[in-house]
């Protein structure tokens, strides 16, 4: 009876030494994976260019606006471009060939197409929220 116990009991440290064992890895993964930290935002510098953009049409700046995308209606010296008071961009979704920025322009929701390019961003288009072109709105936000 007492060489039993003796195995129970050595089985036991056993069965306990590899479940100390188990937790530890398990805390050392933990540990790992909470020190590298979450992924920092999409393509900051997108969002970046859409906001010096943006600032830039904001304050008359057409130089370095049309700088930054010369498919700007203003640019066209004989085009009247109403003026922006206010804008929110918000952070870049991901798209193909590049990356989306979402922004709002007094109001009204927008999309910048950025593409990538060596050393940068490239603003390539900027897309107007579809139901401000629908026949019951008063005017069509031209980009």
């Amino acid at each position: 009876m007492f060489l039993g116990s003796r195995f129970l009991a050595a089985r036991f440290l056993a069965a306990y030494a590899l479940l100390v064992l188990a937790l530890a890895a398990s805390v050392s993964a933990t540990w790992k994976l909470a020190s590298e930290g979450h992924p920092g935002p999409l393509a900051p510098g997108a969002v970046d260019l859409v906001e010096r953009f943006l600032a830039s049409v904001q304050q008359g700046d057409l130089k370095t606006a049309c700088r930054l995308f010369s498919a700007l209606p203003a640019c066209d010296p004989a085009a009247y471009a109403p003026p922006l008071h206010t804008y929110e961009v918000f952070p870049a979704e991901a798209a193909i060939g590049g990356v989306d920025v979402p922004a709002t322009l007094d109001g009204e929701y927008v999309l910048f197409s950025i593409e990538t390019r060596p050393g940068g961003y490239r603003i390539a288009d900027v897309i107007a929220d579809p139901s401000a072109l629908s026949p019951g709105s008063a005017t069509p936000l031209v980009a």
